[in-house]
């Protein structure tokens, strides 16, 4: 029987953890992403983890047999509403179940659907994406990494760099060239390749906000069963193109989670704006945060339109405006909230700064990501270009 809104939220209100409601608590990022690489610091948030997941509630509209609990829309918004209410609405959204789960439902084999669709959903395994290659920048056609059939094996060599969380992973989906005589658009294959596999070796990579989140990934002859091949042989850009729209609205869907415009993060804005001196907040800085709201509403019920549209077989919105417009949004805010921190805004370390100004230097660097990874903006306006304007190249 399909719980209603007010049986979940009773469940959620009784059983969640407190700690759970605090955006800072390290388990937070447990959440989100899954895997078996990221241990949970507190045993009572790991129990109510797995029997939320068990419930099918971190993917409410997957299959039961996939994992998720088979709800339609309508119970799928109450499921994460309700999450989002308890400090748990980024609740295993990660790479697997946004940008990969698709491309395995739409491609893969009854086997490799049963396989690796329920440990995506109960949160047992974590994903990456293999796309970028070193020397190569946006020209994902032109990857190198070579994948040579061996008997019921592919012998994997080559290296893949700013793959995200790549060492928190179970699993990539891994781009390869299988045929280098064909055209750079054709002879590319998807592997579906266990971290594990002897040969690999993944390096992080240091940015300038102080975190490593990307890495550097080599295989060495590394071993991928014929049967991790996701899709037919060489017909991988197919994928490639409907992964890179679920890749582009799986980044702004994460990038939104936790950083929403909220009422709580436009009082905090006011607040800021507040402490620089004891008059009213200038009309000039109010304009500012106003403006920055009403954009995000209007991004927010966008995003909810297209979303519907999409459940309903429709396109309503090209994933590359959401994409482009969901970076632009995020870096404003972090540059107002910059702004207004003043000499506080670029605290890197020391003495003369506190936590939460150490924080927001560190996610406004962060934020300038957003414009690069899932695609460039440049890219993003190109197709919006092409695309959906159709505008003449000439």
């Amino acid at each position: 029987m399909i719980p209603n809104s007010a049986e979940i939220r009773s469940w959620l209100q009784a059983n969640t953890p407190e700690v759970l409601r605090d955006p800072k608590h390290p388990d937070r990022g447990a959440l989100a992403w899954g895997g078996s690489r990221r241990p949970f610091h507190d045993p009572d948030v790991e129990r109510w983890f797995r029997e939320v997941t068990a419930r099918g509630w971190a993917v409410p509209d997957w299959p039961v047999e996939h994992g998720g609990a088979g709800l339609d829309a309508a119970a799928t918004a109450d499921v994460r509403a309700e999450l989002a209410a308890v400090g748990a609405g980024g609740l295993l959204m990660n790479f697997g179940t946004l940008m990969i789960s698709p491309l395995i439902t739409k491609f893969g084999t009854e086997e490799q659907c049963r396989l690796h669709l329920p440990r995506m959903a109960m949160g047992n395994v974590a994903w990456c994406l293999g796309f970028s290659e070193p020397d190569r920048g946006s020209d994902l056609a032109g990857l190198q990494c070579r994948a040579v059939k061996d008997g019921d094996d592919y012998i994997v060599t080559g290296a893949k760099v700013w793959n995200s969380h790549t060492d928190r992973a179970d699993y990539m989906e891994l781009l390869v060239r299988t045929d280098p005589d064909a055209p750079k658009h054709k002879g590319i294959s998807v592997l579906m390749v266990d971290l594990r596999s002897p040969g690999i070796s993944i390096s992080p990579i240091e940015l300038i906000s102080g975190r490593s989140e990307f890495c550097y990934t080599t295989f060495d002859e590394v071993r991928v069963p014929v049967d991790n091949r996701l899709g037919e042989e060489n017909e991988g850009w197919r994928l490639v193109q409907v992964g890179l729209r679920h890749e582009r609205e799986a980044v702004v869907a994460m990038a939104m989670t936790d950083q929403g415009f909220t009422g709580r993060k436009r009082r905090s804005l006011i607040e800021l704006a507040q402490t620089a001196g004891p008059d009213a907040v200038p009309a000039d800085v109010m304009a500012d945060i106003a403006r920055l709201e009403i954009e995000n509403l209007a991004f927010a019920a966008t995003k909810r339109r297209a979303r519907q549209a999409a459940e309903s077989g429709q396109d309503c919105v090209h994933p590359s405006v959401l994409k482009y417009v969901g970076a632009q949004l995020t870096q404003r805010r972090r540059d107002l909230e910059m702004g207004l921190r003043g000499a506080g805004g670029v605290g890197w370390e020391g003495e003369g700064y506190d936590e939460e100004e150490l924080r927001s230097t560190r996610e406004w660097l962060r934020a300038f990501g957003l414009s690069i990874e899932g695609g460039t903006s440049e890219i993003q306006l190109n197709i919006i270009a092409k695309r959906v304007l159709a505008l003449p190249t000439n």
